[in-house]
């Protein structure tokens, strides 16, 4: 029975531990800039391998992102429940559906230069870091 505690303590510990990580990389914005690198890295790398890095960048910033925030969402709104949760993922997948969708048509648009709906996309974590900090600000002036 005490190792069980113990065990279950350490589990505590580690998941702490991955918390504070998430936190500083996505809710201190961290991961916003990331995502932003990786947008203008793969949109105006000359080099294919270097644009691939972007990709990968991107991709990582999301990865961190989104645990971020459901962990963030379900601090700062502890009876949000299933609803929230449920809002949460609507939200990202409309954002899985229009931000491609945006990428192809701004393309589409620049004579199917994939580079330039990439870069217009690259304006997201700009917008996500001026309402990172407008939410902030929010809070503060709250107390």
């Amino acid at each position: 029975r005490e190792y069980f505690k113990m065990k279950l303590d350490e589990q505590l510990a580690q998941t702490d531990d991955a918390e504070r990580i998430l936190d500083a990389l996505s809710e201190r914005s961290g991961g916003i800039w990331i995502f932003a690198l990786g947008f203008l890295l793969t949109a105006l790398s000359p080099f294919p391998a270097l644009s691939l890095c972007g990709c990968a960048l991107t991709g990582v910033s999301c990865g961190i992102f989104w645990p971020g925030t459901l962990s963030s969402a379900s601090r700062r709104i502890p009876l949000g429940g299933p609803t929230m949760f449920t809002l949460l993922a609507l939200g990202g997948d409309v954002g899985c559906l229009v931000g491609p969708s945006v990428t192809g048509l701004v393309a589409s648009a620049f004579g199917e230069d994939l580079r330039a709906g990439l870069a217009v996309m690259a304006v997201i974590p700009f917008l996500l870091f001026v309402f990172y900090f407008a939410l902030r600000r929010r809070e503060k002036k709250k107390g």
